[in-house]
């Protein structure tokens, strides 16, 4: 029969490893508090990075809507302005044509004929907007090369 001491001897060496394990395993409140706000610097740093790439891909989404539109009003211009070509007080107008266009109201407009339509219209694309102008209140048209 093993000696009573024997086995209290290895009850104290298995408790005292188990308990190392124990200890080792036990992480201190400020290990817990330290791991909880890496975590959340992380989660804010993750999320950041995904707003940012939502905002530029709605800026993107914005931009390419822009482009769109203007060619859609473009298009719609050479359907409500067929006429390719304008003869105004002996000056030929081809549509592609600059052009300056002064009105009675002495206002200047600068840009590139689109058409004109059988109710005395014309469409001209500037710059910045696509203007269409009745022929009676145009005073003269010059064409630019």
């Amino acid at each position: 029969m093993i000696k009573q001491s024997v086995l209290l001897r290895m009850d104290f060496f298995f408790y005292s490893i188990f308990e190392r394990r124990i200890r080792m395993l036990v992480l201190s409140l400020s290990d817990v508090l330290a791991a909880a706000a890496v975590s959340l610097m992380v989660t804010i740093f993750i999320n950041g990075i995904i707003n940012v790439r939502k905002s530029l891909a709605n800026v993107y989404a914005i931009i390419s809507a822009m482009k769109d539109g203007a060619s859609d009003v473009t298009e719609k211009c050479y359907v409500i302005f067929p006429i390719k070509d304008l003869d105004f007080k002996g000056e030929k107008i081809s549509r592609g044509n600059r052009v300056r266009i002064k009105t009675k109201t002495d206002v200047d407009i600068e840009g590139i004929f689109i058409g004109g339509n059988s109710q005395n219209m014309v469409c001209i694309k500037t710059s910045k907007h696509v203007i269409a102008h009745e022929l009676k209140n145009i005073s003269e048209i010059i064409k630019l090369s």
